[in-house]
């Protein structure tokens, strides 16, 4: 279960494997720099073939040198900002070992800027899918002039960096870019989330330019074994409570435990907080049973409506009266976490033992901006899985969440090799 950490000892320069050995394994380091999508580059990675690992932005080049291949990802941030992420400064002019690049989105124009480019910000962004024209290079062979990819920043390339050529372009706009003679390439869009074109051309830079040979395989089931070890090591003999919606995170969690911890450990709750639809509680707990789940529901209806929290030090309005959607969602999540502890009584389990277990994705926690998914990432919207009070409990070791650093496909892959039905 790969974690976007520095291995312990690489922060001292004392490397657990050897340049060597990681040539010979064909790694690939994927540079997080806070974007949405770190996580499915390193994905797509290995669904392609190769191990692939995420590594702290500013890794040290005596590490990354012994990659077979270096990937910098997308980051919300500005590369024209003094406080924006920034790799190790000697990544881009020592060429010396360096393996070859590519740049995703923020990657790509920190790229171009280091390198004597130029970025601004223009007067209009690109978001979402937007055709590109690929022109002929070693990232574009065997793929079709225009393709759609997914876009989404607001700086864009206005002047090449020596030695750079365009090779890609979204209408007049700089879309992509190849020093072919140093291996160095970018795109401004997001391959890592863009199919059919963008995995095909994320595999003609692995295996063409980077000249990668596959043989990693992208298991669901070792990833299970892992999970199970993990759950049994983490939340050990205490009792765990168990959020549960009826959607599939939470329903796979609920499965993954049976598999890793005794039947008296378990404690399935489902929050009844009055927002779901009408008859839904009853369809929920019905699927839930038929998959071999059973839950304790617990009507919170009135204590949602006039719950509040409190947000940098001041107590919000009643939940009933408040119009701001991040508001409301910080006022749900707290929530949650308050009535916890009535739950452990009803249960009859120590409020002070109990480990609190969730469904949470890699995707809730990027998009809430957690320095759990990242050190560099801006807040999009707040889940509820990860509001203040939630991140006080991580603190204490109080919270498992096993689906953390993987997305939904896989957590749907992950819930059918577990016997969930296909309803849920």
């Amino acid at each position: 279960m790969t974690e976007p950490a520095t291995p312990a000892g690489w922060e001292t320069g004392e490397t657990l494997v050897t340049h060597e050995q990681l040539r010979e394994a064909q790694m690939v380091a994927v540079l997080d720099g806070g974007g949405q999508y770190a996580m499915d580059i390193e994905q797509q990675v290995k669904r392609l073939g190769h191990e692939a690992v995420r590594l702290p932005f500013d890794t040290p080049i005596e590490i990354l040198y012994g990659f077979g291949a270096i990937i910098l990802s997308g980051g919300p941030e500005s590369v024209n900002s003094p406080t924006s992420p920034r790799t190790d400064p000697r990544l881009f002019h020592q060429e010396e070992g360096r393996p070859p690049m590519l740049g995703i989105c923020y990657g790509v124009q920190l790229m171009n800027h280091e390198l004597g480019g130029k970025v601004d910000k223009l007067e209009t962004r690109e978001d979402g899918y937007t055709v590109v024209s690929l022109g002929a290079s070693a990232l574009s062979a065997d793929t079709t002039v225009d393709q759609r990819f997914i876009m989404s920043h607001g700086d864009t390339i206005t002047e090449l960096a020596p030695g750079f050529r365009a090779i890609a372009r979204s209408g007049d706009l700089i879309a992509g870019i190849a020093n072919n003679e140093k291996k160095l390439y970018g795109v401004q869009f997001h391959p890592e989330v863009s199919p059919p074109a963008g995995p095909e051309l994320l595999k003609n830079f692995l295996q063409g330019v980077a000249e990668l040979e596959t043989g990693y395989e992208y298991s669901y089931e070792q990833f299970l074994e892992d999970a199970i070890v993990e759950a049994q090591e983490f939340i050990a003999d205490k009792p765990a409570l168990v959020y549960l919606s009826g959607g599939v995170d939470s329903s796979a969690v609920a499965k993954l435990l049976e598999h890793a911890l005794p039947k008296e450990q378990l404690h399935f709750v489902l929050v009844d907080h009055g927002f779901m639809r009408e008859a839904e509680i009853e369809k929920v707990t019905t699927m839930l049973a038929e998959a071999g789940i059973h839950v304790t529901v617990y009507d919170a209806t009135d204590v949602y409506e006039t719950a509040t929290t409190t947000i940098d030090g001041v107590e919000t309005p009643p939940l009933d009266q408040v119009v701001d959607p991040e508001v409301k969602r910080k006022i749900i999540g707290d929530t949650f976490i308050s009535i916890q502890e009535k739950m452990a009584e009803l249960l009859g389990i120590d409020k002070d033992e109990f480990v609190l277990v969730m469904g949470s994705l890699y995707t809730d926690l990027i998009e809430s901006g957690s320095a759990l998914a990242s050190d560099h990432a801006d807040v999009i919207k707040t889940h509820h899985n990860d509001t203040e009070q939630v991140r006080a409990l991580r603190k204490q070791n109080r919270v498992y969440e096993p689906w953390r650093f993987i997305q939904k496909d896989d957590v749907r892959a992950i819930g059918k090799l577990l016997g969930l039905p296909e309803e849920i």
